[in-house]
């Protein structure tokens, strides 16, 4: 009893990996069957949290209680798992399971665990492009955790109906997810991780790369804080983004190697898509298109695999782009063509792939059906700037990324610039984007983006070389 009282204590202090010990430990013991269940889902519920989740844990600890007749306790334990599914990205498996723990409790009262399923299904509906169903789900979270005082779960559920709202275009979510993280941080809960992760990916993907980044540190320090090697991953995978947008792309793939070989053997698999995505950015940029190739590729077949809209936009962008620069123009249009499909079809939240597929479709004189497909998606910077590239605009593109704080696009950006000039003969503009072009592309070694702009800027009119 020791052992168990010893781990009870440590996960009531969110100390997961000493935690998951102290239970595993306790287990080895052989205790009793209706002890063992019990036990099980401690243990599973820790490692979930740790760099080694359990899956098999959890799923004798699910199949322990349904066999005691403890709906409630095997409903938790199926959310529980269904998101370490769904890091793993087996999306159809999680809401098998949220699915039957939802249905399990349906008709019973108000609950910690029927809120918890609840938040949970809105988590999940949230990342597969599900907006409206989310919101429901988290609402309905939020009023049992309102109604039993659960402070963890209504910070949980705020959080849900504020990303879930922001998504959808109600920047008024912005607003709840930070009310999500005063609730979580003043009862000293984890869940202000979950708030400061989900606010900085909202500012990302609206356009503010600075205002996410700090959010990011935030939320970084206090995964390290709480031990959870979840969360870490996360922001790990964050951080290769911010490094390549800063323009530290050495470490950006010194990163992105790590994200993808751990990938591989971790609980989460979504960083392999995002450590792809950035060295297959890097490579285009350097010219070394068969290692883009590989990437773009292997990107989009995780994509497909996986089956989240969410994943499915920036890989088809990417092997769009790839395919362009390597002048298959209709390959290139048909993931294009794909991509915008998805995007009339549900409209999403337009980030960074915007600015990928923007560069294909204006290069394949198609500006035009990005607005279209467009138009009822949620208004972002990334798709302003995507915008004004489609429509002969790279320069006012180029300001907007500025303002995001996206350099690499910038820079693209104002070679595109630089290139109209060029053909309009306007000698200054020319001079005066090519170089802030070249300043970016030298400094991050971008060697076939160099190239380009010394070709443009040897091309400037004669009369520009006159003293």
């Amino acid at each position: 009893m020791g052992l168990r009282r010893a781990g009870e204590r440590a996960l009531a202090l969110n100390a997961y990996a000493s935690s998951a010990r102290f239970f595993g430990g306790a287990l080895e013991l052989a205790p009793a069957e209706d002890e063992r269940g019990e036990l099980l889902f401690s243990y599973g519920k820790a490692l979930s949290r740790s760099s080694t989740p359990d899956e098999n844990a959890l799923v004798e600890a699910r199949d322990s209680m349904l066999a005691a007749g403890d709906a409630e306790r095997a409903a938790e334990c199926r959310a529980i798992l269904a998101d370490l599914l769904w890091r793993r990205e087996q999306r159809d498996q999680a809401f098998a399971e949220l699915r039957e723990a939802a249905a399990a409790l349906d008709d019973r009262p108000p609950s910690y665990a029927k809120a918890y399923v609840l938040s949970t299904l809105a988590g999940l509906r949230i990342r597969a492009d599900q907006a409206e169903p989310a919101l429901e789900a988290a609402r309905a979270a939020m009023a049992i955790a309102d109604e039993l005082g659960l402070d963890d779960l209504r910070a949980d559920a705020l959080n849900r109906i504020g990303v879930a709202r922001t998504t959808m275009g109600d920047r008024g979510g912005l607003d709840e997810i930070a009310q999500s993280i005063e609730i979580a941080e003043s009862s000293n809960s984890p869940e202000s991780i979950r708030g400061y992760f989900n606010l900085g990916s909202m500012a990302a993907n609206l356009g503010d790369l600075s205002r996410a980044a700090e959010l990011h540190a935030e939320g970084h320090r206090l995964a390290e804080r709480f031990g959870d090697a979840a969360w870490l991953e996360y922001f790990d995978a964050e951080s290769v983004y911010q490094l390549y947008w800063a323009g530290d792309w050495e470490a950006a793939t010194t990163l992105a190697d790590r994200l993808v070989d751990r990938a591989g053997r971790g609980a989460a698999r979504r960083p392999e898509l995002d450590g792809r995505l950035v060295r297959g950015w890097i490579a285009l940029a350097r010219g070394e298109l068969a290692q883009a190739v590989d990437d773009a590729g292997r990107a989009l077949a995780f994509s497909r695999a996986a089956g989240d809209p969410q994943n499915l936009y920036p890989a088809l962008a990417l092997r769009a782009r790839v395919h362009a620069t390597s002048g298959e123009e209709r390959e290139a249009a048909e993931c294009a063509e794909e991509l915008l499909g998805l995007l009339r079809a549900q409209p999403s939240f337009p980030s960074f792939w915007a600015i990928d597929v923007a560069i294909v479709l204006a290069a394949l004189g198609r500006g035009d059906e990005l607005f279209e497909a467009s138009s009822r998606a949620p208004a972002t910077r990334w798709l302003d700037a995507a915008n004004a590239y489609v429509s002969g605009e790279p320069g006012q593109a180029a300001e907007v990324l500025a303002e995001i704080g996206a350099g690499p696009e910038e820079a693209y950006a104002r070679l595109e610039a630089a290139t109209r000039a060029l053909e309009l003969g306007r000698a200054d503009e020319l001079e005066r984007e090519s170089e802030r072009a070249l300043a970016f592309f030298r400094r991050v070694g971008a060697v076939a983006y160099c190239r380009a702009a010394e070709v443009v800027l040897a091309a400037r009119p004669a009369a520009a070389l006159r003293p």
